[in-house]
């Protein structure tokens, strides 16, 4: 898909300045592969993380305005990068070595799909042709996968394999509403800077007749305790996002005048919703990594007591993940600490479960940073407490 490619070239520098960061796929949305006037009523999109992959759930309602037609629909995946040992794509073969568990159901019956190795062409947006440019003439302009991984071998895996995956099946819509629903796993790309990066290509959805999605829901789970961004290429404000459960946003000042959406969920989910939703851009959600963030702040920022406990405050990272680290400023003996000091940080981990502090300094200090959100029903479970988590507490512990 000529985004998607779009979106991998847009990939290579980020991953190049992270150092040893890997793409391995994007989520996407259904294409028509032949022209169509079918429309796209209602989506309701669930990306849910699990481990180092994230669960893709969509319910579609198409609507067909004229008589029962078939068409052929599919779903792009471009080649992951950097490249990988040509035994990971034969293995994989025909699929992406990357997704996996791809189902789709139409008005509740299972349909088979098949796979096509083909190219994808980057083009800018407003010139492409909806018809994608690997079928021509009622097939598909297929590439010789064994070539490609030759030409992987002799070249040392200097050279991607260009392989790139139309996943697609006939689709008979009926006349008036079908409901389509749609799953798939992959694998979460990684930057060191992040603890998970999430891409998800929105703007394929334009390629539907009514050229949007006319009611759009997306719904990110990421799981509880976390924290992450998401840049604004397909929003405009925080007036269009909601907290499901427990939680808070904030706007977020990144790279030059980026202001991006930062999520601190206690539990629960970000929610999306949009009317006549036309997207200008992809889902780029990310969430700081912790081992990476915090060897930066404690070799370039942290120069007083000071900084470390502004960085708690607003960015909700896990400072117990390089306790093994050589020159830890979270040490104890690091800086000199006073006893409410020493008493916030030990009761760290007790806040981000949302425990109401009776000690006034502790909860007007909680109170003032950018993600606690109280929880009066919890009550302090040290056993409940991650092993980490409970070196923690040990090593502020008077």
């Amino acid at each position: 898909m000529k985004r998607i490619v779009t979106l991998v070239l847009m990939l290579i520098p980020l991953l190049a300045a992270a150092n040893d960061g890997t793409y391995y796929v994007s989520g996407n949305h259904l294409i028509p592969i032949t022209e169509t006037d079918i429309s796209v009523r209602k989506e309701v999109l669930t990306i849910t993380r699990v481990g180092d992959r994230f669960m893709v759930d969509v319910y579609y309602e198409f609507f067909n305005p004229v008589a029962e037609k078939t068409l052929l629909v599919g779903f792009e995946a471009a080649d992951p990068y950097p490249c990988y040992n040509p035994e990971v794509y034969e293995k994989a073969l025909p699929y992406h070595p990357f997704i996996y568990d791809f189902t789709v159901e139409m008005n509740g019956q299972k349909l088979d799909y098949e796979v096509a190795h083909v190219d994808f062409r980057p083009a800018e947006w407003k010139k492409r042709n909806r018809v994608p440019e690997y079928y021509v003439g009622g097939r598909f302009l297929t590439i010789d996968v064994k070539d490609r991984l030759d030409t992987l071998r002799e070249n040392e895996n200097y050279m991607c394999a260009g392989i790139n995956y139309a996943y697609h099946f006939q689709a008979r819509f009926q006349p008036g509403l079908n409901i389509i629903h749609h799953t798939y796993q992959y694998k979460a790309s990684i930057v060191n800077i992040y603890d998970y990066y999430l891409p998800y290509v929105l703007t394929a959805a334009n390629r539907w007749a009514n050229r949007q999605i006319d009611d759009f829901t997306l719904i990110l789970d990421m799981g509880d305790r976390q924290s992450f961004f998401v840049r604004p290429y397909f929003f405009n404000t925080l007036d269009e996002w909601q907290i499901e459960g427990a939680g808070r946003m904030n706007n977020y000042t990144e790279w030059g005048d980026e202001v991006s959406a930062m999520f601190h969920i206690r539990h629960g989910k970000a929610v999306f919703h949009k009317m006549n939703f036309h997207p200008e851009g992809e889902l780029d959600l990310y969430s700081p990594a912790s081992e990476e963030r915090n060897y930066y702040y404690s070799h370039s920022i942290i120069e007083k007591k000071e900084d470390f406990f502004n960085i708690i405050g607003k960015h909700y990272y896990k400072p117990w993940a390089i306790l093994s680290q050589k020159d830890n400023p979270f040490d104890p003996k690091a800086f000199t600490y006073t006893r409410d000091e020493r008493r916030i940080l030990r009761n760290l981990p007790f806040a981000q479960r949302g425990y109401r502090f009776k000690n006034a300094t502790l909860q007007a200090f909680y109170n003032a940073t950018d993600w606690y959100t109280p929880d009066s029903s919890y009550t302090p479970d040290l056993d409940s407490l991650t092993p980490d988590e409970r070196r923690w507490v040990d090593l502020w512990s008077e």
